[in-house]
């Protein structure tokens, strides 16, 4: 650790540095390692879009049931970023900032991550967003049954087309 970072854990579409800098949301994050939270699952029920075209961010639930786990990647991120993640993700888009204990290899690691608060179930995420989380998992090196799961998830087109091609071509190597 840096002197002013924070240890972050992103479980969804930031798990790809490459979208997570992109965004311009963590420009300074740093992989530490692969990370879980038990007692979770992972759903696509954050509200998003309008009440027209309503469709699901990533985010992690709590459960229950003690074999149930999200994984993710525990980073570094500068003071300056987290700000910036306080900013866009928290203010804007409905989610709140918390701290939680993550599992990974080394052993347990106190991390802040963005929960979401505006739920809704049975939405369904956008194609290219599913392709950022597939891209982020795969990167991070999860576990393949995890991103096989995640890849069974049923998406849908996006009406705004010039968003989708600034997504996509992100994904692009």
């Amino acid at each position: 650790m840096i002197e002013d970072e924070f240890p972050y854990f992103a479980d969804v579409c930031d798990m790809g540095l490459r979208q997570l800098r992109a965004a311009g949301r963590a420009l300074t994050a740093r992989a530490h390692s692969v990370g879980w939270i038990n007692c979770h699952r992972q759903d696509f029920d954050k509200l998003c879009g309008t009440p027209e075209f309503a469709f699901g961010l990533c985010d992690s639930t709590r459960t229950d049931t003690r074999w149930t786990c999200v994984y993710g990647v525990f980073c570094w991120i500068s003071e300056a970023d987290m700000e910036s993640l306080h900013r866009t993700e928290a203010r804007a888009r409905g989610y709140r900032i918390t701290e939680i204990n993550v599992q990974t290899e080394q052993g347990v690691l106190a991390a802040v991550v963005c929960v979401a608060h505006e739920k809704r179930a049975g939405l369904q995420p956008l194609d290219w967003y599913l392709q950022h989380v597939l891209r982020g998992a795969r990167e991070a090196g999860l576990p393949a049954h995890y991103i096989g799961e995640i890849a069974w998830m049923v998406a849908q087109g996006d009406s705004d087309s010039q968003r989708a091609m600034k997504e996509l071509s992100i994904c692009r190597d």
